[in-house]
């Protein structure tokens, strides 16, 4: 099942917690949710400090995207090229590159490696926001309140008394993709 069009039927607070070196954020850390009639999550971020971008959040994307726009107005260095395999089998040959950072409201993720997708040119958005950036944090998606709240301890353990948790399984590929599961 596709998580981008799974996760708007879930139901009010949904608690996805992505574990490895957790750091934690401040409760009142969040930022809205546009959620498309589609199903499709946006959120509002930044690429470096100073360009603001509208970003699809998409657990099942390998790795961040970044419209061409977008990647020619951050400074980048070039990684070497990565290959993937879309859900329907289809190889992806993808160029990476590393980018100052990117960052939704409190969190922030040092020098990623983004691929550039020229279909998100035409898109109204500036890029894909992959599961790689949850990697080391714990956040809240409240569907009800359109909002993704960067946990943190406190905040953490007042919301697993009256969530409901969805667990997920994650695979890793050598640090380079983060792919999320959900058991439903």
């Amino acid at each position: 099942m596709n998580p981008k069009c799974f996760l708007p039927c879930l139901s009010a607070c949904v608690l996805l917690v992505f574990f490895s070196g957790v750091s934690l954020a401040s409760e009142s850390d969040s930022v809205p949710l546009e959620i498309t009639p589609q199903g499709t999550i946006l959120v509002q971020g930044m690429i470096g400090d100073t360009l603001k971008a509208r970003f699809v959040l998409d657990t099942g994307a390998g790795c961040h995207m970044l419209s061409w726009r977008a990647f020619r107005a951050a400074p980048s260095l070039r990684l070497g090229t990565y290959t993937s395999f879309q859900a329907d089998g289809v190889r992806q040959d993808r160029q990476l590159y590393e980018i100052p950072s990117l960052r939704i409201g409190g969190g922030v993720q040092p020098a990623p490696a983004v691929a550039v997708w020229d279909m998100l040119d035409s898109s109204g958005v500036d890029g894909v926001i992959s599961a790689s950036f949850f990697r080391d944090r714990i956040v809240t998606l409240d569907f009800s309140a359109r909002r993704m709240i960067f946990e943190d301890s406190l905040s953490f353990s007042r919301r697993l008394q009256d969530s409901q948790i969805v667990p997920v399984k994650t695979r890793d590929d050598r640090g380079k993709s983060l792919e999320v599961f959900f058991d439903v």
